[in-house]
This record gives C-alpha cells, structure tokens and sequence, in this order.
C-alpha cells in the first residue's frame, strides 16, 4: 500500500469519526439555532452515536461480503449527506435525521481499517 492509499484512509477515518462527534463543541448555539433546549441538547450527540451503534450491528459484517472498496466509497458519501442536511437544518428533526445518518454510516471506519489489513503485505 503506498503513501497516497495510507493517506486517503487516514482522511477517510479522519472524516468518519468527526461526524460522530463534531457537534459537541457547537451544542449551546446548535440547540439556540435549532430551537432545542439547553438540556435537551445533548441528544445531537446521542443521536450521532445511537446511530453508530446500528451501523455497527448492521452494516459492518457487509464488509466481508461486499467489495470494501465500493462499501468505503458508498458509507462516505452517504456519511456526507447525513452532515450535509444536519448543516442545512433550520428545524431540529431534519439535524437529528442527518446526525443519525452519519452515526449509522460512520461505520465506513471499520471497514476501512479492514481494507487495510488485507491490502498491505
């Protein structure tokens, strides 16, 4: 596996984790913005990681049955939507539905480092 291969997934989970997590330090303007209360503002991150989990259960055993190539490609590009609507949001709900998204997809990290693994010598 060459440098530009170690790179491109190093951005690939760089990106993944970050959607799971890049709203807690925007938690007390998201939840003003969105009009959630303070106390409330918690499930952004919640929501981000319940998803995680399901990905977990149900998307990671597709990377042994599935070209992981094709799976990394196709869980980041729908990572990136789910944070492309939660960025949009002007209501709560359409946040959560983007932060669930990409916890769900946010999987693509474990699949990654299996591509790793069995790409290097």
């Amino acid at each position: 596996m060459n440098a530009w291969h170690r790179l491109l997934l190093a951005v690939v989970c760089g990106v993944a984790v970050a959607s799971v997590y890049a709203a807690q330090p925007v938690l007390a303007p998201m939840g003003r913005d969105l009009g959630v209360p303070a106390e409330l503002t918690g499930w952004f991150v919640a929501t981000g990681q319940f998803g995680y989990l399901a990905g977990l259960l149900l998307l990671v055993p597709l990377g042994d049955v599935v070209d992981r190539r094709r799976l990394i490609a196709v869980h980041l590009a729908i990572t990136s939507v789910g944070m492309m609507l939660t960025a949009s949001s002007s209501a709560a709900w359409p946040a959560f539905a983007g932060l669930a998204t990409a916890g769900v997809f946010a999987v693509v990290v474990q699949i990654a480092v299996a591509y790793a693994a069995s790409a290097s010598p």
